[in-house]
């Protein structure tokens, strides 16, 4: 039996990595690749393809086995795999790989209590969770890697129309993890510089998302996991949210987060907040546009997100995908420009089928098939 017997593949470009993802058809399908597809073999399978290491991490919420491999293409594989049709190659090369396809579900667990991050599914809405609460969330190279594959999974998934990401615990994300700072100082400049590479990576995702991203917060969003909710497109919190980017208290700058933050409060209130590293609380976010909505707590929090995966499952997946990634584009254009792309960016709503489909379900008083109505 192949891989590719019992599942799809993805791929993508992950800096001086590339990413090789695998999506299990069932349950017993996944048990079999969580026991089959190791890292080592996977080594072994691509041989001189890959020159550097292959680690594997593990999404069983949406069964899913996701491949970092440095090193790819003898070395090559930031530019190469850029092209969408050498990444195909890569995946396409995995599905090939033989293994034992016979069932053991005594031998590997679906799921592994020390997984970092752990992906569930509430109807449309697929939730990414930070899962280590007794760090407070903190985003070392585990972590961060972690969430960016989950993250890529959900957004490649047909069946998801949104992404939220929550955390265990009473911190939202305490940011980066000191102890890899500490460890990457000691590494020289070339530690310094790579050690934040899965984060870039995932502010990168962001911008390109097919679906809307959702940060639900509970509690404090310290550094980094400040600038976690700043990448999602819809903030919720509660009133034990609290925001704060402390950098500065500690010789360091929150500089891999001003990309996005930048484009989501004043530019006189960042810098304030970066440069002091004061905090605001949940009614003050909300009132500078940083937060969407607050609520009083959990259970206030999931409702919320309930009401939106709802009104995200109304939409056209295509609109949305497309909106999206013009309104990224346009947001930063000067206006005249971002006038002229306007008009051409609008040509495929009207060259696809989910305007006539949105259409003619709403003359007809019915509901739209997005499904079938839709470009795919």
């Amino acid at each position: 039996m192949r891989v590719g017997d019992l599942a799809h593949g993805r791929s993508g470009d992950k800096g001086d990595t590339c990413n090789v993802g695998l999506v299990a058809y069932t349950d017993e399908g996944y048990r079999v690749l969580l026991r089959e597809v190791t890292p080592e073999r996977v080594a072994e399978h691509f041989g001189d393809l890959v020159l550097g290491t292959v680690t594997r991490y593990e999404l069983p919420g949406i069964r899913s086995l996701n491949f970092v491999l440095t090193g790819a293409l003898d070395g090559g594989g930031t530019m190469s795999l850029r092209s969408d049709h050498l990444g195909k190659v890569m995946y396409t090369w995995l599905l090939r790989m033989e293994i034992d396809g016979s069932s053991d579900q005594a031998s590997v667990p679906v799921a592994t209590s020390d997984s970092p991050v752990r992906v569930t599914r509430r109807g449309g809405l697929a939730v990414v969770t930070l899962a280590r609460p007794a760090t407070r969330n903190a985003l070392d190279e585990s972590m961060a890697r972690a969430l960016l594959a989950a993250v890529e999974e959900a957004c490649a998934d047909p069946t998801a129309r949104a992404v939220a990401i929550a955390a265990d615990g009473p911190a939202f994300c305490a940011g980066g993890d000191l102890r890899a700072m500490t460890a990457a100082r000691a590494g020289g400049g070339q530690a310094a510089y790579t050690w934040a590479q899965p984060i870039v990576d995932l502010h990168r995702l962001a911008l390109r998302a097919d679906k809307p991203l959702i940060a639900l917060v509970d509690g404090p969003a310290y550094a980094g996991g400040m600038g976690l909710a700043g990448l999602c497109d819809i903030v919720i919190a509660t009133e034990a949210a609290r925001f704060a980017m402390p950098e500065v208290k500690v010789g360091l700058f929150p500089m891999i987060i001003v990309a996005h933050l930048s484009r989501s409060l004043p530019r006189k209130l960042l810098l304030d907040l970066m440069l002091t590293g004061r905090d605001l609380d949940a009614e003050t976010a909300l009132r500078v546009g940083f937060v969407n909505r607050v609520v009083p707590d959990a259970e206030g929090l999931w409702a919320a997100a309930d009401e939106y995966a709802a009104w995200f499952a109304a939409t056209g997946p295509e609109a949305v995908r497309l909106g999206r990634r013009a309104f990224t584009l346009l947001s930063d254009l000067p206006a005249g420009q971002a006038l002229d792309a306007a008009q051409f960016l609008n040509v495929p709503f009207f060259l696809g089928r989910e305007l006539a489909e949105g259409t003619d379900a709403f003359v007809s008083g019915r509901a739209p098939d997005w499904v079938s109505g839709s470009d795919g």
